[in-house]
């Protein structure tokens, strides 16, 4: 205990004061300069983020540009006239990257410029719509005739045709027949038709 009396004497009590002085600055000094390099950290982040930010903005625009050019050029593509859009076609499909094509809606077929760049073309199917006189025949002996069964026969015919005697569901859903109340084999052939 005497050790420490004796930093306090007189003579050392000046040593002493700036010893804790110094001791004080220097805490401060360091507990300073570890804010500085936090808000060093933060302050680069930040930079790092907005440059993120304004990169990601300047791509997003180009973007909306490409995009908003393409749409333009496919509006002026749509307006031609059949005898055109052909060649029309074809030169605008030599334009494009390797991994893009230009797929037009033909009546019955699918055309894609250039060619051979799809590893399939879809075929759209022909529709086969039934005949409205095939309808009005089976309305008239329904609500007219008020002969239900008979009325089912020229929808069974359809539904054979369409379904080219196979058991698949039909394609096009037939009207069911208007029974009042009563109940048919049209409830059958409707769910077929669903």
């Amino acid at each position: 205990m005497l050790r420490w009396n004796r930093w306090f004497e007189p003579d050392r009590r000046l040593l002493s004061l700036i010893l804790a002085v110094a001791l004080i600055l220097g805490g401060t000094l360091l507990w300073l300069g570890w804010i500085l390099v936090q808000q060093d950290r933060a302050s680069t982040a930040q930079r790092l983020q907005d440059q993120r930010d304004i990169a990601a903005d300047l791509a997003v625009t180009a973007l909306q540009k490409a995009l908003a050019r393409a749409e333009e050029q496919l509006a002026d593509l749509a307006g031609l006239p059949p005898s055109k859009a052909p060649q029309r076609f074809a030169e605008f499909a030599a334009g494009l990257p390797g991994d893009s094509v230009l797929i037009a809606d033909a009546d019955a077929e699918v055309l894609a410029y250039p060619d051979r760049r799809l590893p399939f073309y879809p075929v759209r199917p022909a529709e086969r719509e039934p005949p409205a006189s095939l309808f009005a025949e089976a309305e008239k002996l329904e609500l007219r005739q008020k002969d239900y069964p008979r009325a089912l026969a020229p929808l069974r015919e359809m539904a054979k045709c369409l379904l080219g005697g196979r058991g698949h569901r039909l394609p096009v859903a037939l009207p069911p027949l208007q029974t009042h109340g009563r109940r048919t084999e049209s409830g059958r052939l409707s769910r077929l038709a669903r």
